[in-house]
């Protein structure tokens, strides 16, 4: 596992070859655990964790969007995640209002793969 940059650094995340496809390369699993910690507390704060809301649990979240978020930024960052385009996405995410979906993070504005993504 790739260690993440200390912040400010240029300093790309490198990915790891996939198990399952030796083309795709796998995000580092700290910066998946970091988006969807960051996402799954905005969902919080918006009230869809619980009982009759958009995810039954925090742990519910969690994996979903571990699930989610890893698929996404695997598929469409073979070099890793760029630390500065982390640091937009997660400020996005914080910040956002709650009337947005989060599960689509690469389609957010600061989510973006072209942000993210190392190049």
């Amino acid at each position: 596992m790739a260690a993440i940059p200390y912040p400010g650094t240029q300093q790309p995340v490198q990915g790891r070859v996939g198990a399952t496809n030796a083309q795709a390369a796998n995000v580092d699993p700290s910066v998946v655990d970091q988006l969807a910690m960051a996402s799954c507390d905005h969902e919080q704060g918006c009230y869809n964790i619980g009982n009759g809301q958009t995810y039954a649990s925090r742990e519910a979240c969690m994996s979903q969007l571990r699930g989610s978020i890893d698929n996404q930024l695997s598929g469409y960052c073979p070099q890793g995640v760029a630390q500065d385009g982390l640091a937009k996405c997660m400020s996005s995410i914080r910040t956002d209002s709650c009337s947005h979906t989060l599960l689509a993070l690469v389609h957010e504005e600061h989510c973006d793969a072209s942000i993210i993504c190392a190049r």
